[in-house]
């Protein structure tokens, strides 16, 4: 792999890459805690709202996601997107959180589930499939 897309197989520097993203700086990403069980990562909306003054979809989305690299990132295998969804639940505002939690794994892919929170109110389901990256 080149041109900037270099996938570091060591899960410390993968790590260090995906949780020091300068997309997860500019939106303002604060990891919660990592675990094997899983990963909480928090983002405040009060700059990334549409045009009604609620959380912009965009930016609930990119929470969820981060958390979901976080999470799959963790195991022996880099892992990358091969698909992701989400469910807007209700009108995101304030602080977000989002908990991702592996749902399945084989040989080749894994299946999360993030939960995204305003306060203790569910406002979106985000399912993300990582694709592991094996030489």
């Amino acid at each position: 792999m080149g041109g900037g897309t270099d996938i570091p197989l060591d899960v410390n520097t993968r790590m260090k890459k995906v949780t020091q993203s300068r997309y997860a700086a500019l939106i303002g990403t604060r990891i919660l805690s990592i675990g094997p069980e899983e990963v909480r990562v928090e983002m405040d909306l009060d700059d990334k709202l549409n045009g009604f003054g609620i959380g912009h979809g965009g930016a609930v989305f990119s929470l969820a996601d981060e958390a979901f690299a976080i999470a799959a990132n963790q195991g022996e295998y880099p892992q990358v997107a091969m698909s992701a969804s989400i469910k807007y639940l209700k009108p995101a505002t304030g602080r977000l959180t989002a908990v991702a939690r592996k749902a399945k794994e084989d040989d080749r892919v894994s299946v999360y589930a993030v939960l995204v929170y305003s306060g203790n109110d569910l406002v979106a389901e985000f399912e993300g499939i990582g694709f592991k990256l094996k030489k």
